[in-house]
Protein backbone atom coordinates (compact mmCIF):
# COMPACT_ATOMS: atom_id res chain seq x y z
CA UNK A 1 0.00 0.00 0.00
CA UNK A 2 2.99 2.39 0.59
CA UNK A 3 4.45 1.90 -2.96
CA UNK A 4 1.29 2.83 -4.31
CA UNK A 5 0.85 6.04 -2.31
CA UNK A 6 4.00 6.71 -3.20
CA UNK A 7 3.72 6.24 -6.54
CA UNK A 8 0.50 8.25 -7.04
CA UNK A 9 1.73 11.43 -4.59
CA UNK A 10 4.87 11.09 -7.82
CA UNK A 11 2.04 10.93 -10.64
CA UNK A 12 0.08 13.50 -9.31
CA UNK A 13 3.19 15.56 -9.51
CA UNK A 14 3.87 14.61 -13.25
CA UNK A 15 0.08 16.15 -13.67
CA UNK A 16 0.74 19.16 -11.81
CA UNK A 17 3.81 20.00 -13.70
CA UNK A 18 2.08 19.22 -17.59
CA UNK A 19 -0.86 21.08 -16.59
CA UNK A 20 1.18 23.61 -16.50
CA UNK A 21 3.17 23.52 -19.51
CA UNK A 22 -0.19 23.05 -21.12
CA UNK A 23 -1.81 25.67 -19.84
CA UNK A 24 1.46 27.79 -20.54
CA UNK A 25 1.50 27.26 -24.05
CA UNK A 26 -2.67 27.44 -24.27
CA UNK A 27 -1.53 31.50 -23.02
CA UNK A 28 1.11 31.79 -25.76
CA UNK A 29 -1.49 30.87 -28.08
CA UNK A 30 -4.44 32.68 -27.04
CA UNK A 31 -1.77 35.96 -27.85
CA UNK A 32 -1.17 34.58 -31.41
CA UNK A 33 -3.54 36.00 -34.54
CA UNK A 34 -5.19 33.00 -36.39
CA UNK A 35 -4.51 30.35 -34.06
CA UNK A 36 -8.50 29.10 -33.25
CA UNK A 37 -7.57 25.63 -34.90
CA UNK A 38 -4.50 25.25 -33.06
CA UNK A 39 -6.07 26.69 -29.88
CA UNK A 40 -8.94 24.47 -29.74
CA UNK A 41 -6.62 21.26 -29.50
CA UNK A 42 -4.76 22.73 -27.02
CA UNK A 43 -7.91 23.27 -25.26
CA UNK A 44 -9.02 19.85 -25.78
CA UNK A 45 -5.64 18.28 -24.51
CA UNK A 46 -5.81 20.56 -21.46
CA UNK A 47 -9.44 19.58 -20.76
CA UNK A 48 -7.93 15.65 -20.89
CA UNK A 49 -4.99 17.09 -18.31
CA UNK A 50 -6.59 18.50 -16.05
CA UNK A 51 -9.20 15.45 -15.45
CA UNK A 52 -6.36 13.23 -15.23
CA UNK A 53 -4.92 14.91 -12.68
CA UNK A 54 -8.61 15.18 -11.38
CA UNK A 55 -8.51 11.71 -11.26
CA UNK A 56 -5.15 10.69 -9.36
CA UNK A 57 -5.68 13.26 -7.03
CA UNK A 58 -9.20 11.27 -6.30
CA UNK A 59 -7.25 8.05 -6.27
CA UNK A 60 -4.51 9.32 -3.76
CA UNK A 61 -7.17 10.71 -1.62
CA UNK A 62 -8.54 7.41 -1.32
CA UNK A 63 -5.19 5.37 -0.61
CA UNK A 64 -4.64 8.14 2.12
CA UNK A 65 -7.89 7.36 3.09
CA UNK A 66 -6.97 3.76 3.54
CA UNK A 67 -3.73 4.97 5.19
CA UNK A 68 -5.87 6.73 8.42
CA UNK A 69 -6.93 3.76 11.38
CA UNK A 70 -10.79 4.16 11.73
CA UNK A 71 -11.42 6.17 15.03
CA UNK A 72 -11.42 3.60 18.04
CA UNK A 73 -14.76 3.31 20.39
CA UNK A 74 -14.41 4.37 23.69
CA UNK A 75 -14.74 1.15 25.91
CA UNK A 76 -17.96 0.77 27.05
CA UNK A 77 -17.34 0.23 31.48
CA UNK A 78 -20.00 0.71 34.27
CA UNK A 79 -19.77 0.03 37.90
CA UNK A 80 -15.84 0.34 37.89
CA UNK A 81 -14.70 2.94 40.76
CA UNK A 82 -11.00 4.98 40.04
CA UNK A 83 -10.05 2.69 43.41
CA UNK A 84 -10.80 -0.47 41.40
CA UNK A 85 -9.36 0.52 38.12
CA UNK A 86 -6.23 1.38 39.85
CA UNK A 87 -6.34 -1.83 41.53
CA UNK A 88 -6.44 -3.91 38.64
CA UNK A 89 -3.85 -2.26 37.57
CA UNK A 90 -1.89 -3.26 40.17
CA UNK A 91 -2.58 -6.86 39.57
CA UNK A 92 -2.35 -7.04 35.78
CA UNK A 93 0.92 -4.39 35.26
CA UNK A 94 3.81 -5.62 32.88
CA UNK A 95 6.42 -5.84 35.84
CA UNK A 96 4.46 -8.21 37.07
CA UNK A 97 3.94 -10.74 33.95
CA UNK A 98 7.39 -10.91 32.27
CA UNK A 99 6.31 -7.22 30.51
CA UNK A 100 3.89 -9.52 28.54
CA UNK A 101 1.94 -8.38 25.58
CA UNK A 102 -1.54 -8.78 26.91
CA UNK A 103 -0.25 -7.06 30.17
CA UNK A 104 0.70 -4.24 28.41
CA UNK A 105 -2.64 -3.68 26.41
CA UNK A 106 -4.42 -4.63 29.41
CA UNK A 107 -2.57 -1.88 31.52
CA UNK A 108 -2.85 0.55 28.62
CA UNK A 109 -6.59 -0.31 27.95
CA UNK A 110 -6.95 0.15 32.17
CA UNK A 111 -4.76 3.66 31.98
CA UNK A 112 -7.59 4.58 29.42
CA UNK A 113 -10.46 4.64 32.01
CA UNK A 114 -8.69 6.62 34.58
CA UNK A 115 -10.79 10.11 34.92
CA UNK A 116 -8.33 12.89 33.63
Amino acid sequence: MQDAYVELEATLVKQQELAKKEFDELQTLRAKPDSSGELKQLKERVARVLQAYRDVRKELEEERAKRVPPPRAAPVVSGLSQERITALIKLVHPDRHQNSESANELTKWLLSLRRK
